[in-house]
């Protein structure tokens, strides 16, 4: 099967760390969630890679999550990183709330 980091960088990053963990991974592709994406394929993992903003979730991932559909997806693992100056905050936990939602 297929893995799959899906990125947001403002200043290129998260685009840097995108890459590094595709070159561990196997079979993985990296995708920016400014473009449009279905997630037709079943991935053995799918990881998110983007910036704390305001100590919550970036606008364009917020946006992802409300139109994902992750049906063919559900046990797939799931992980994320976010990339921060000084507090996650609540980043992390908003991303789970949101996937679990759409789990459901």
């Amino acid at each position: 099967m297929e893995n799959i980091v899906i990125y947001f960088s403002g200043t290129g990053n998260n685009l840097k760390v995108a890459k590094i963990i595709s070159k561990e991974l196997e079979n993985c592709e990296v995708v920016s969630m400014t473009k449009p994406f279905n997630f037709i394929k079943q991935y053995d993992s799918i990881g998110f890679v983007y910036p704390t903003y305001f100590w919550g979730l970036p606008k364009k991932l917020l946006n992802l999550l409300k139109n994902i559909i992750l049906d063919n997806n559900k046990n797939t693992y799931y992980y994320s990183i976010t990339t921060y100056g000084g507090s996650a905050g609540n980043a992390i936990y908003q991303l789970y709330e949101l996937l679990l939602k759409n789990m459901v």
